[in-house]
C-alpha cells in the first residue's frame, strides 16, 4: 500500500514539478533566448539578401524562378516581418508594466516570449538548412514555340513560292529546302514567314531554330546562336567538339525546322553540328541564299524543292510605297504622278521601296523630286539610309564574287541603257576584244561569257531577259543592282555611263574624265559631240544615237588604245567621217549597226580586227574585196542587210580563213551557181567559199535556189547554224535552237536527190515544207528516228502518211523515235492519217512531246491512241474536216479506262465537223447504224473517262456538238481546280454551256468569252439528271466577261450569282437577253418596245437591279473595271436606281454610291432614250478610278450629269446643292455626235465640278453645246479642248474586240491625233467652249 503510495506522489511530481522547471528555465533564459533568436534573424537576414541578390541577377538575365525559391523567400519575409516584427511589440510589452508608479517586468509575457524565442530561433534554424538545399534559383526559359515576323507584308505574287515551300516541307521524302534570290528582295522575312505558318497554323514543328549566316561563316558564333535555341550552354572552345554535343542534342527532337538563312558560300552542316538521322524524318532544314549555285551545288538541296524569290509586281511595289508613307499623296494633289515614278526607279525590291519610303514620309515634294532626281543619276546616297541599307548590301554580293571575269562581265553591263535587254553575245564580243577572257578560239570565249552569265544569274545580280525581236538571249539588270553596278564603275573603274548631252559637258569638263577606260553614250546627238573625247586610256566606246547624223571627222582621233568600238545610228559617210576610224590601230571588236555607211572598203585597213558586226545597215551594197584583207577574223555579221546588200565579191569570204563565225541571216541571197560561168565572169560569191572555211563552227545563210547548194558543203563540224533552204520564211511557231534547219523542196524534187544528211541528223529544229516520195519521218528520213531534235514543223506534203512508222512493222528494235521532240507542227498534210501508226506503241517515244498543232489534215480521224499519248502541256486541232475523236480507243475489247492526262495546260479544237467525242468507246462490236446513232446522240465533248486536272485554258470553235460536259455530274476532280480561260465560239448547237455541278471547278476560272453560238440561252444550266439548282453560284476569280452575237441568249444563269473579282463586263449583239443576273425581288415587266418594231410587246428585266439588292445578287460593282455599253433591248428603265443598257430606251444610268468604285473605263454609244447619263451620286461614286469616259451618238442626251432634285431629297444624306463632285483620275473625256447635248452639268452652280488630271476634252458634234457647267470649274491640268464639227470621232474607240481585261485603255490612236493639231486655250474651259462653240459656228455657217 506505501509502495503504491509512493509510485503516484513520485509520478505526480514528474507532472508537476519538471514542467514547472522548465518554465522556470524559459523564465530565466529569457535574455539568452531572445538574443539567439535575434542573431538567428539576423542571420537569416544575411542569407536572404544573398539570395535575392542572385534571384535579381537570374531575373535581369531574363531567367526564371524556382518555386521552392520564392516559396523559401515567402516564408522568410513572414518570419522576418510578420513574427520577428510582433515578437518585438510583445517585448516591449513584457518589459513595461508599470506597478504602483514603478517599472517592473512582466514575467508572465517574459516566459511566453522567451518560450517563442527559443522555437523561433529553431524554425529560423531550419530556413537556414533549407537555403543550403538550394543549389541552383533560376532556370533558362525554353526558346520560343511561336515565331514573331513582325512587319511582314503578304503579297500575292509569293503565295504560291510560300504554299510550294510548305509542301515541301511536309513531303517526308525531302530533308532541305533552299530559298534563293537578290538581296534586298526580301527572302528572310519569307522564311520567317513560312516557318511561323508551319509551326503555328500547321503545326508541322514544335520547334524552330533560326540562324543567320553572313558572308563571314563565324562557325562558332553559329554553334552558340543554335545552343541559344535549344537552352545549351556551349563553354568548350573547340569546334569539333561544340558540334558533337550539337549534333547528340538535336538527335532528341522529333520535329523541329531549322532555318539557315543568308548563306553565301558553301557550308558544312555537320560542321556546325545540324544532321538529322533516318528516323528524324520529320525534323528539316530552310536554306536560303542569294545565290541558286550554292544550293544545288554547294549544299546539295533537290533542284524540285529550290524555290526563286522575285521582285514585287508592280501593284505590289506600289501598295508597299503607299502603305508606309500613308495617304499624303492623296491629300496633295502635287505628289500624284511621283509615287509611280520613284517606285519604278526602286525596281520593285522590297529593301528600296521601304528605305525610300520611310526617308520620304512627311517630306515636302520638293524632297521627293529631287529623291527621284538622286535615283535616276544611279547616286542615292543623299537618301536616308540608302546607301547603308540596300547599296551596301547589293555591293557586298559584287565584291563576294570570286571571278573577276564575271565582274569585269557585270560592270559592261552597266554600259547599256535602263531596262535594255542586253544581247550576250554583244556581251561576249566586248569580253572578248577587252581580253578579259583568257581563251584562244572564239567559241571558247562564248562557252565563257554563257557559263559567267549563269553564275550571276546564279548571284542573283542578272536577269533573265528572255530574247530579243531577233531571237538572240539576253539578259537585264535590275534597277536597283544597276544603279550599284554604275555606281562602282563610275567611282571605282573609270567606266562612265553618260546619258545625256549635259552629263556630257560636265564629263568632258573634268579632268579626271581623260583617265577613263569605258565610256557609253547614248540619247546624245551626233551634232552634240564634241570634236575629239580627248580620252586616250580608252578601250571601249559604245555610240548609241537617239537620231541619225554625221559625228564629227575627228572624233576618234588619240584614241589608240581603244579595242572596242560599238556604234548605232550615226553617219560614217562621206569617207572623212569614218577615216578616223582607220586610225585606230589596236581595234579588235567593231560594231557598226542601223548606220548610214556608203562604201565600206576603209574597214580593210582595220588589220587587227577579229569581230566585225554590221547588221542592219540599209546602205552597203557591196561586200569589198578589202574586207578579205581582216585576215584575222574571226567573226563576221552582216545579218538583216538584205534590201541593198546584192554583192559578195567573188574570194572576199574565202580569204577570210580564220573565220567562226558568218551570219548571212536575212541578207545576201544571190549565191552564184556553181560552175555555170567561169570563174573570171563570177560577179558573186558561191558557197564552195563558205566550204573551205575549214575553223566554221556558226553559220547562218539563206538559198533561195536549192540549185546552189553542192555536195558537202554543211560539213560536219558545224556546232551551230541557221540554214533556210528555199524561198518560204520557217514556220513563226518554231521555236529558235542553236541548230536550225528549214527545207523546201523544189516542185517535184525529192530529199534524196540532196546531202543534208548531216544538218538532218543534228538539228533541234527542223521545217520540212512540200516534201516528195516520203511516207513517213522518222526512220524513213534518219534511221535513227531524229534522236536530236527538239522542234518539227512538216507542211504541205501530200505523200505522207504517218510521221513515225516502220517497215519492220515492231518499234522494240528501233530506237525510240523523236526522244527530245518538245513540239510538233503538223499543216497541210492531205494524206496523213497518223501520227504514230496504230500497230506500234511508243515506248521512250515523243517523251518530251509537250505540245503538238495540227491543222488541215482532212484524213485524220484521230489523233492519239489511248496507248500512245505524250505527256503533253498543249493541244490544237484545227481545221480536220474527219477527226471524229481526240484520244482512240482504236477497236481494244473491254471496258474504256480512266484516262489522265496529267499535264495538259491548254486546249484548243475549232473546225472540227465531224468530232463527236474527246475520246469515244470502242466502235468495233457496233454496227453503222449504232455508230451513226451515237454521233447522231447528245453525247457530250468531255463524257467522265479522261480527267485533266492542271488544264488552264479550253477554247473549242465551230464544233458541231451538242453539249461540252456530261448531265451525269462528273466529279470536279475530272477538271480539277485549275481552268483559267473558257473560250467557246460558233458552237451552234450549244444550248447551255456550264453545268451547275461544273461550277465547283472553276473556282479560278479568270476568263469566260462566248462568242457567236447562235442556239446558247444560258451559259450556266440545269442538267438534266439535277432536281434543283443551287440558289447561289459564285465564280470567286472571275475578272473578265465576254458575251458576243447570242441571238438566243435569255440570261446568265437562273440562280443568283457572286462575282467578287470581275474587271471586265463586255455584252454585244444579246438580242433576246431578258436579264443577264436573276433577282428574287424585281418583278417582270412587260414593257412596249419603243425601236422600229414598236407594236411588239416584249417581257424583259433588267441587266442588274435595284441598288438594295445590287451588292446580295451580284457581288461585283465594288471591284468592276470596266463596263462596255452598246444597244441592247434589255428592257425599261424605271425611274430610280437601275441599271440597264438599251440603245432606245435607256435614259439614264444609277448606281448605289459604293458600287463600281473602281471601274476605269466607261464608254456609252449609240442609246438614243439616253437624257443624261449620270445622276451626282452617281458620278460621285464612279469619279474615284474613272480615267476614260466616252459618250457618242445618243440623239437625246442633253447633259452627263443630270440635275435631279429628286435625289439630292431621297439619297441619304447627300444633297446635289451641296457636294463637290472630283473625278480625281479622269484624264481623257470624249463627247462624240451628241445633237442635244447643252452642258455636261446644268445643276445647282454651288456644285464644284474638280478634274485634277484631265489632259485632253474632245468635242466632236455637239453643236448646242455652248457652256460645259455655269457653275465653278476646277482643271488645273487641261490646256487642250478639241472642237470639230459634223465628223464623227473614230470608231475605232467603240470596237469591243479591242479591249482585253488585261488592258482597258484606249490605245493613242485619238490621244497622237489629239496631240498633232493645233489646240487653242482661253485659260478655262467655259470662256475656252464658247469661243470655239462661236469661231466653229460662224465658219459652218459661212460654208
Amino acid at each position: 500500500m506505501i509502495d503504491i503510495l509512493i509510485s503516484i506522489a513520485a509520478k505526480v511530481g514528474e507532472y508537476t514539478v519538471a514542467p514547472i522547471g522548465r518554465q522556470l528555465g524559459y523564465l530565466f533564459s529569457y535574455q539568452k533566448n531572445v538574443e539567439d533568436f535575434n542573431t538567428k534573424i539576423g542571420d537569416l537576414k544575411n542569407v536572404k539578401e544573398r539570395l535575392q541578390h542572385e534571384v535579381e541577377e537570374a531575373q535581369r538575365n531574363g531567367e526564371n524562378i524556382f518555386d521552392d525559391v520564392n516559396d523559401w523567400i515567402t516564408k522568410v519575409d513572414k518570419i522576418i516581418i510578420e513574427d520577428h516584427g510582433n515578437f518585438i511589440r510583445h517585448e516591449e510589452d513584457a518589459n513595461s508594466k508599470f506597478t504602483c508608479g514603478a517599472k517592473f517586468p512582466n514575467l508572465v509575457l517574459r516566459q511566453r516570449l522567451s518560450r517563442r524565442a527559443k522555437k523561433m530561433a529553431e524554425k529560423v534554424a531550419t530556413q537556414i538548412q533549407d537555403r543550403e538545399k538550394i543549389k541552383t534559383v533560376s532556370y533558362c526559359l525554353p526558346p520560343p514555340n511561336s515565331v514573331a515576323n513582325k512587319g511582314y507584308e503578304e503579297f500575292e505574287s509569293r503565295s504560291q513560292t510560300i504554299e510550294g515551300i510548305i509542301k515541301a516541307l511536309r513531303d517526308p521524302g525531302v530533308g532541305m529546302v533552299g530559298v534563293w534570290g537578290m538581296g534586298g528582295v526580301g527572302k528572310t522575312m519569307l522564311a520567317k514567314e513560312v516557318a511561323r505558318r508551319v509551326i503555328d497554323e500547321e503545326k508541322l514543328f514544335t520547334k524552330f531554330i533560326f540562324i543567320t549566316v553572313s558572308n563571314d561563316q563565324n562557325i562558332k558564333r553559329i554553334q552558340q546562336d543554335i545552343a541559344e535555341y535549344l537552352g545549351m550552354k556551349l563553354d568548350e572552345e573547340n569546334k569539333d567538339i561544340r558540334a558533337a554535343r550539337l549534333l547528340e542534342r538535336l538527335k532528341q527532337e522529333n520535329k523541329i525546322l531549322i532555318t539557315v538563312d543568308d548563306i553565301w558560300d558553301k557550308l558544312d552542316l555537320e560542321d556546325v553540328g545540324i544532321s538529322f538521322g533516318i528516323h528524324q524524318r520529320e525534323c528539316k532544314i530552310l536554306l536560303t541564299t542569294r545565290s541558286f549555285h550554292v544550293l544545288a551545288n554547294d549544299m546539295d538541296v533537290d533542284r524540285n524543292v529550290i524555290f526563286a524569290v522575285r521582285h514585287l509586281l508592280e501593284h505590289e511595289a506600289m501598295s508597299l510605297f503607299h502603305k508606309i508613307v500613308g495617304d499624303q499623296d492623296e491629300k496633295d494633289d502635287d505628289f500624284q504622278g511621283l509615287e509611280a515614278e520613284i517606285v519604278k526607279e526602286c525596281g520593285e525590291l522590297p529593301i528600296a521601296i521601304t528605305t525610300v519610303a520611310s526617308a520620304l514620309k512627311n517630306k515636302d515634294r520638293a524632297v521627293w523630286k529631287n529623291a527621284l532626281h538622286e535615283l535616276r543619276k544611279s547616286n542615292p546616297t543623299n537618301i536616308s539610309r540608302m546607301e547603308k541599307e540596300v547599296y551596301n548590301s547589293i555591293k557586298l554580293s559584287f565584291d563576294f564574287l570570286e571571278s573577276k571575269e564575271a565582274k569585269h562581265l557585270l560592270l559592261l553591263c552597266s554600259l547599256f541603257p535602263e531596262d535594255a535587254k542586253i544581247e550576250i553575245r554583244v556581251l561576249c564580243n566586248y569580253g572578248f576584244g577587252l581580253n578579259l577572257f583568257d581563251v584562244n578560239k572564239f567559241e571558247e570565249a562564248r562557252n565563257k561569257t554563257d557559263t559567267l552569265v549563269t553564275n550571276l544569274k546564279d548571284h542573283s545580280l542578272l536577269m533573265d531577259g528572255g530574247v530579243d525581236y531577233l531571237g538572240n538571249d539576253c539578259v537585264k539588270l535590275h534597277d536597283v543592282i544597276r544603279d550599284v553596278v554604275i555606281f562602282i564603275a563610275d567611282g571605282h573603274h573609270r567606266m562612265h555611263n553618260i546619258r545625256n548631252a549635259d552629263d556630257l559637258d560636265k564629263y568632258v569638263n573634268d579632268e579626271m574624265f581623260k583617265d577613263s577606260t569605258a565610256v557609253s553614250l547614248y540619247g546624245i546627238g551626233a551634232d552634240q559631240c564634241p570634236q575629239t573625247l580627248k580620252t586616250p586610256e580608252l578601250k571601249l566606246l559604245r555610240l548609241e544615237s537617239s537620231h541619225f547624223g554625221e559625228f564629227p571627222s575627228q572624233f576618234f582621233e588619240g584614241l589608240n588604245k581603244l579595242l572596242v568600238l560599238d556604234s548605232a545610228g550615226v553617219f560614217l559617210e562621206p569617207l572623212p567621217a569614218a577615216s578616223s576610224i582607220c586610225l585606230l590601230p589596236n581595234l579588235t571588236t567593231l560594231h557598226l549597226n542601223w548606220c548610214i555607211l556608203g562604201d565600206i572598203s576603209w574597214i580593210g585597213e582595220l588589220k587587227n580586227l577579229k569581230i566585225l558586226d554590221l547588221s542592219f545597215n540599209y546602205s552597203i551594197t557591196k561586200l569589198p574585196r578589202e574586207i578579205g584583207n581582216l585576215s584575222r577574223l574571226l567573226s563576221l555579221n552582216l545579218e538583216g542587210c538584205y534590201q541593198p546588200l546584192e554583192v559578195i565579191e567573188p574570194n572576199v569570204i574565202s580569204r577570210l580563213t580564220r573565220l567562226e563565225e558568218l551570219n548571212l541571216k536575212d541578207s545576201f541571197t544571190n549565191w552564184q551557181v556553181e560552175g555555170a560561168i567561169n570563174d573570171d565572169e563570177r560577179r558573186n560569191a558561191s558557197l564552195s567559199e563558205v566550204k573551205n572555211l575549214s575553223h566554221l563552227i556558226d553559220l547562218k545563210l539563206r538559198v533561195p535556189d536549192i540549185n546552189s547548194v553542192t555536195k558537202d558543203i554543211f560539213g560536219k563540224e558545224l556546232v551551230k547554224y541557221y540554214v533556210c533552204i528555199g524561198d518560204e520564211e520557217p514556220d513563226w511557231r518554231l521555236k529558235r535552237a542553236s541548230r536550225m534547219l528549214k527545207l523546201k523542196l523544189r516542185p517535184g524534187g525529192e530529199l534524196n536527190e540532196h546531202d543534208f544528211e548531216a544538218l538532218l541528223k543534228k538539228s533541234e529544229t527542223l521545217d520540212l515544207y512540200g516534201l516528195k516520195s516520203v511516207k513517213s519521218i522518222a526512220f524513213e528520213i534518219d534511221s535513227m528516228g531524229f534522236q536530236c531534235l527538239k522542234h518539227l514543223s512538216v507542211q504541205y506534203s501530200d505523200e505522207i502518211r504517218c510521221i513515225v512508222n516502220s517497215d519492220k512493222g515492231d518499234m522494240d528494235y528501233l530506237p525510240a523515235a523523236f526522244p527530245r521532240l518538245e513540239s510538233l507542227f503538223l499543216r497541210r498534210l492531205m494524206n496523213l492519217e497518223n501520227i504514230i501508226h496504230e500497230k506500234l506503241t511508243t515506248g521512250m517515244s515523243f517523251r518530251k512531246l509537250r505540245k503538238i498543232a495540227v491543222s488541215t489534215c482532212h484524213k485524220m480521224k484521230s489523233l492519239f491512241s489511248l496507248y500512245n499519248i505524250p505527256r503533253l502541256k498543249e493541244i490544237v486541232v484545227e481545221d480536220c474536216e474527219m477527226m471524229k475523236e481526240i484520244i482512240s480507243h482504236h477497236g481494244r475489247d473491254g471496258i474504256l479506262p480512266n484516262i489522265q492526262i496529267s499535264q495538259l495546260q491548254k486546249l484548243t479544237l475549232s473546225r472540227l465537223p465531224k468530232l463527236v467525242q474527246f475520246i469515244a468507246a470502242s466502235l468495233s462490236d457496233q454496227t453503222e447504224s449504232d455508230k451513226q446513232s451515237i454521233e447522231d446522240s447528245v453525247s457530250p465533248l468531255f463524257n467522265g473517262q479522261v480527267e485533266f486536272p492542271k488544264l488552264n485554258v479550253l477554247d473549242i470553235g465551230s464544233l458541231n456538238i451538242p453539249k461540252v460536259w456530261n448531265d451525269n455530274q462528273l466529279p470536279s476532280s475530272r477538271f480539277g481546280q485549275s481552268l483559267t480561260g473558257i473560250y467557246v465560239s460558233n458552237c451552234d448547237h450549244l444550248k447551255g454551256l456550264i453545268p451547275s455541278f461544273m461550277i465547283a471547278s472553276l473556282v479560278h476560272l479568270r476568263i469566260l468569252c462566248v462568242k457567236h453560238c447562235k442556239a446558247m440561252e444560258e451559259i450556266v444550266f440545269i442538267e438534266e439528271s439535277a432536281q434543283v439548282m443551287a440558289n447561289y453560284i459564285s465564280f470567286p476569280q472571275l475578272e473578265s466577261l465576254k458575251l458576243f452575237g447570242l441571238p438566243n441568249l435569255q440570261r446568265f444563269c437562273r440562280g443568283n450569282i457572286s462575282l467578287p473579282k470581275l474587271e471586265s463586263l463586255d455584252l454585244f449583239h444579246l438580242l433576246n437577253l431578258e436579264r443577264l443576273f436573276k433577282t428574287n425581288t424585281m418583278p417582270v415587266t412587260t414593257i412596249e418596245n419603243e425601236g422600229e418594231n414598236s407594236k411588239d410587246s416584249v417581257d424583259q428585266q433588267h441587266l442588274f437591279h435595284h441598288k438594295d439588292v445590287v451588292k446580295d445578287e451580284l457581288g461585283t460593282e465594288s471591284s468592276c473595271s470596266e463596263i462596255t455599253c452598246q444597244p441592247h433591248p434589255l428592257g425599261p428603265v424605271e425611274e430610280h436606281h437601275d441599271m440597264v443598257f438599251k440603245a432606245k430606251l435607256l435614259s439614264e444610268l444609277r448606281l448605289p454610291l459604293m458600287c463600281f468604285q473602281n471601274l476605269t473605263v466607261l464608254m456609252v454609244k449609240d442609246c438614243d432614250g439616253l437624257i443624261s447619263l449620270l445622276s451626282p451620286s452617281t458620278a460621285k461614286s464612279l469619279s474615284q478610278r474613272l480615267t476614260k469616259l466616252g459618250i457618242s451618238g445618243c440623239k437625246s442626251l442633253r447633259q452627263v450629269i443630270a440635275n435631279d432634285q429628286k435625289e439630292a431629297d431621297d439619297d441619304d444624306g447627300i444633297r446635289a446643292d451641296s457636294i463637290n463632285i472630283i473625278f480625281r483620275q479622269l484624264n481623257s473625256l470624249i463627247l462624240d455626235d451628241l445633237p442635244n447635248l447643252t452642258s455636261f452639268y446644268s445643276g445647282n452652280k454651288n456644285v464644284v465640278l474638280q478634274f485634277p488630271y484631265l489632259y485632253e476634252l474632245v468635242v466632236s458634234d455637239c453643236p448646242e453645246m455652248k457652256t460645259f457647267y455655269h457653275g465653278s470649274i476646277e482643271c488645273p491640268s487641261l490646256h487642250r479642248i478639241y472642237l470639230r464639227m459634223k465628223q464623227r470621232v473614230e470608231d475605232i474607240m467603240w470596237d469591243p474586240e479591242y479591249y482585253s481585261f488585261q488592258n482597258f485603255y484606249w490605245n493613242g490612236d485619238i490621244n497622237t491625233a489629239i496631240r498633232k493639231r493645233n489646240f487653242y486655250w482661253k485659260g478655262d474651259i467655259n470662256t475656252t467652249i464658247q469661243k470655239l462653240w462661236e469661231e466653229k459656228n460662224m465658219r459652218f455657217n459661212s460654208n
